[in-house]
């Protein structure tokens, strides 16, 4: 079971790896070993996939076609990258 600390703990490491920080800037920050950054990250992202309902292989080629935006990743705006090719990336 997650306490409350530990899923605050989680998303703060997560929040700051989106940003582009490294595990070893994010366990200096944090105060944390970077082992633990790195365990929590590999779950975090997993989990935040699964939540998606991620469960299809993306197709492997070199042309991704895709008719419109799944609306599993958010609001439609201009400019906006398709969620499924960072998927596949």
């Amino acid at each position: 079971m997650v306490t409350r600390r530990q899923k605050l703990r989680r998303d703060a490491i997560f929040d700051h790896w989106l940003a582009g920080e490294t595990t070893t800037e994010i366990a200096q920050k944090l105060y944390l070993t970077q082992q633990l950054v790195s365990d929590v990250i590999k779950d975090t992202s997993t989990s935040r996939l699964e939540t998606l309902c991620i469960s299809e292989t993306p197709p492997v080629y070199n042309v991704w076609n895709y008719t419109s935006c799944d609306p599993r990743f958010g609001q439609n705006y201009p400019g906006r990258i398709l969620g499924q090719a960072i998927v596949n990336l």
